[in-house]
């Protein structure tokens, strides 16, 4: 009798550890990765169960302000096999400003609708940024730009390859914040301070005698 009241504990404390970590959050990302107040924004959660199937669920956001609070509950199987499954929450334009997604993960037992169990599931929250959208459209080049870092901290470097060119930054409002001549060379590079930018987007024009190229990037 003892013999089987030890391995009904044992049992119940491997449950009780099995439902603590039940269910885990790899990572969240949002797309686009720089949205403007006309774009749908795409949030993606990455999940992990260690249990054979979670991909029958149901998720549920609300906005508050700035702040996204979402939930999905997954209904997971018996058997110890590890089970990966994207969330998908798809939200509609947002007005321009700096917005929190907090996501909470729960489990529970066999068919939806399923009861998560005591334990709460984990949570973890992503930022970004919501910018007004522009009239001005990145523009299709036949020489090919980059950008990086973008979004930016402290500065940004801009290359590019072809001809001679003027390289202007400007802001979302159209002023000139800095205008540079880049000589002729096969592949120019150059870095531009942008620290004592406020955050924002901002315009990069590339003028050559082939075409006028306009990027966009972030300043954090």
């Amino acid at each position: 009798m003892k013999k089987f009241n030890l391995l009904t504990t044992l049992v119940l404390l491997l449950i009780s550890s099995a439902t603590v970590n039940a269910q885990y959050i790899l990572s969240i990302t949002v797309s686009p990765a720089n949205p403007t107040t006309n774009d749908t924004i795409n949030i993606y959660a990455e999940v992990a169960y260690p249990s054979a199937s979670c991909n029958d669920h149901t998720q549920s956001y609300f906005i508050n302000g700035n702040t996204i609070l979402a939930n999905t509950l997954h209904c997971v199987g018996p058997m110890t096999v590890i089970c990966n499954d994207t969330d998908t929450f798809s939200i509609p334009p947002l007005q321009a400003g700096t917005y929190s997604f907090i996501l909470q993960v729960d489990a529970g037992f066999g068919n939806s609708p399923c009861t998560p169990g005591i334990v709460a599931g984990p949570s973890d929250t992503i930022t970004f940024v919501v910018d007004l959208a522009s009239s001005i459209e990145d523009s299709p080049s036949v020489i090919e730009t980059n950008i990086y870092p973008n979004p930016a901290h402290d500065h940004i470097e801009i290359s590019f390859a072809g001809a001679e060119a003027l390289v202007e930054i400007s802001s979302i409002t159209g002023q000139l914040i800095q205008s540079e001549i880049q000589k002729n060379n096969r592949n120019i590079r150059q870095k531009y301070d942008v620290s004592k930018l406020s955050a924002g987007t901002y315009f990069i024009t590339i003028k050559t005698d082939q075409e006028i190229i306009v990027n966009k990037f972030i300043k954090e």
